[in-house]
């Protein structure tokens, strides 16, 4: 119940914040998009992040999910966005309880965007339009209790282990670039760091610091709603 509360404020907050904004200085108010999404652990069992081979298992566990995104251009230099992934995440370093953990994890954010196609630093109009990212959200994850017979282990399978049922906040930063093929249709990559603020996900107490976890997102972009623009607008954005 906490964790859809959380949700339903994040997702208000932006949109009262959007529908507040009037500066419009670009062709299109909003914007869907689909991910392709691949999870990267840091924490006491190791580190993934940037390092393909690190904690996986063959070629089974790469950690691969997907999502969906709702944005809206507030002017010409940023833009907000409702963005939710859901997929696996874990990390093996060892077949040994304790050494490797396997969960599905769904995050909820709310995403503030900076472009750097304002018309200020790069072309508004340009093919290639990168930004940085700065959010806030909430993060669930869904454990089954592990098996422990000897066959399971020699198998050396990540095994999920099961953990405290509470959400984390999860605070996201990073940055992303996006290929603008038209006014309507775009292709972005997006590769955020996400804090969290528990360390009982990994299974793993030994050391000081909370998890993070890392996340490519691959995506569609889908832009609508014309508006009237504004170029000869003084606006200090």
């Amino acid at each position: 119940m906490a964790f859809r509360h959380l949700t339903i404020i994040l997702i208000s907050l932006s949109i009262q914040y959007a529908v507040a904004q009037s500066s419009l200085t670009f062709d299109k108010l909003f914007s869907v998009g689909i991910h392709l999404t691949k999870t990267e652990y840091s924490g006491e069992l190791g580190n993934s992040i940037w390092n393909v081979k690190a904690g996986q298992l063959g070629s089974y566990w790469y950690y691969w999910g997907g999502g969906f995104s709702f944005s809206v251009n507030l002017n010409r230099s940023f833009f907000v966005s409702i963005d939710g992934n859901y997929g696996s995440y874990g990390y093996y370093a060892y077949p040994y309880p304790g050494k490797n953990f396997l969960t599905n994890k769904l995050d909820f954010t709310t995403t503030g965007h900076y472009k750097l196609n304002n018309g200020y630093i790069f072309n508004e109009d340009g093919f290639i339009a990168p930004f940085f990212s700065l959010g806030i959200g909430v993060a669930k994850y869904f454990y089954t209790k592990p098996k422990l017979d000897l066959k399971y282990v020699n198998m050396g399978s990540p095994h999920r282990v099961y953990d405290v049922n509470i959400p984390d906040f999860v605070f996201p930063f990073g940055g992303g670039i996006q290929f603008n093929i038209s006014k309507d249709l775009a292709v972005r990559y997006q590769y955020l760091i996400y804090v969290t603020n528990q360390d009982n996900h990994d299974n793993n107490h030994t050391k000081s610091g909370n998890d993070i976890y890392g996340q490519h997102m691959g995506s569609i972009i889908y832009s609508f709603g014309d508006v009237v623009r504004k170029d000869n607008c003084h606006c200090n954005f």
